[in-house]
């Protein structure tokens, strides 16, 4: 039987299996209606909070090596302009080794001041920079310097605690797993953290605290107890959440004042107050350390406050300069508007005014007057 005889559907199955449907043929144009690709998948890659690094290549690559083993990523950059144009919201820190080509480091670090002023940037150098460019880096915005590598455990130390470390890196070896365990008991059992939420984490003996609390002297009593274990090199507490209701900065300012007032020994009028969101700041002079202490301690206890950072000068006899020149502006200040209730503080070259006048030319004349 020849292949003219088959059927026609025998000769044409594959054909029928693989023939395309006839496109749709719009009534109102008469062209053919195509169909449309569907739409991409445009979804943004998750940014791994990670440390960028700029700088001496020998220096860097041993750096690199250590965070890598800690599981902390590293971003390398070949550029202070790279560096600058590639900081964003992953960037947990900047560690520059000189020599940078192109620009010194100071440069760098007031470029990344004014474009990302929320990381913090690290010097690193091999030998003891002079006095002189150390202030420079300073001032211009480096948060510290370390040498290498004599104080490369205080470094590694300084970016866990900026960087979200993966849980499969904590507790890794056997001694870290045994200090976790003995840290966490320790704190479930005191009895002013009960009802605080922190968890426990290692890394080559040092502990990172997480979690919640009600108040900051509930984090520092954690830190404390975590430090005072046998085994435990460093803590790392800065990443625990304070969280209560909160009251205004103006009632948080107002109580931290009274309660100096009545159980500390501290001079106010050497001391400037600061309150922000929570954030307390204290700078001026005190004539005590002791006091000064003292008077942090109580602060720390206070419902609302979340952080506390001192600038303060201990000496007693700038306190007693600052004091006599408190004196004299308070004195100026009541012979030219003695109806105004003006607070005065002063400390070294620095003098804060408080209180309320009727009018903003009133407070620029105050403040002349005080200049």
């Amino acid at each position: 039987m020849g292949a003219e005889a088959l059927p026609k559907s025998l000769l044409s199955t594959r054909t029928n299996k693989t023939r395309q449907r006839p496109a749709k043929v719009s009534t109102r144009t008469g062209t053919r209606k195509r169909r449309r690709p569907p739409p991409a998948k445009t979804t943004k890659p998750r940014r791994r909070p990670h440390v960028a690094v700029l700088g001496n290549p020998r220096i860097l690559a041993s750096l690199r090596k250590e965070l890598t083993d800690l599981g902390i990523a590293t971003s390398t950059k070949r550029s202070p302009a790279e560096l600058i144009e590639d900081a964003n919201d992953a960037t947990r820190a900047v560690v520059i080794a000189p020599p940078v080509p192109d620009a010194s480091v100071a440069e760098i670090c007031a470029s990344l001041k004014v474009e990302s002023p929320d990381t913090p940037v690290f010097t690193v150098a091999r030998a003891k920079l002079p006095r002189k460019s150390e202030k420079l880096l300073y001032e211009a915005g480096s948060m510290a310097v370390f040498l290498w590598p004599r104080e490369k455990r205080a470094l590694l130390q300084t970016l866990i605690g900026l960087v979200h470390v993966p849980r499969r890196v904590m507790n890794k070896k056997p001694g870290d797993v045994t200090l976790a365990k003995t840290v966490r008991a320790r704190i479930k059992a005191a009895a002013e953290l009960e009802d605080c939420r922190l968890s426990v984490r290692v890394i080559r003996g040092v502990v990172v605290l997480t979690g919640t609390v009600r108040g900051l002297w509930q984090a520092e009593a954690a830190a404390a107890i975590a430090r005072r274990t046998p085994g435990v090199q460093d803590v790392v507490s800065g990443a625990i959440e304070v969280r209560a209701e909160r009251p205004s900065d103006r009632t948080i300012e107002a109580t931290i004042r009274r309660l100096l007032r009545s159980v500390s020994e501290l001079d106010l009028s050497t001391l400037a107050l600061k309150v922000s969101g929570g954030h307390v700041v204290l700078a001026g002079t005190a004539g005590s350390a002791l006091e000064l202490e003292r008077a942090c301690a109580l602060i720390r206890q206070l419902r609302g406050v979340t952080s506390l950072r001192t600038f303060v000068t201990v000496s007693a006899s700038a306190r007693l300069r600052d004091r006599a020149l408190v004196k004299q502006i308070e004195k100026a200040i009541a012979i030219r508007y003695p109806k105004q209730r003006i607070g005065v503080s002063a400390f070294g070259k620095v003098a804060v005014l408080r209180g309320t006048v009727p009018l903003a030319e009133t407070r620029e004349d105050v403040g002349a007057l005080v200049a």
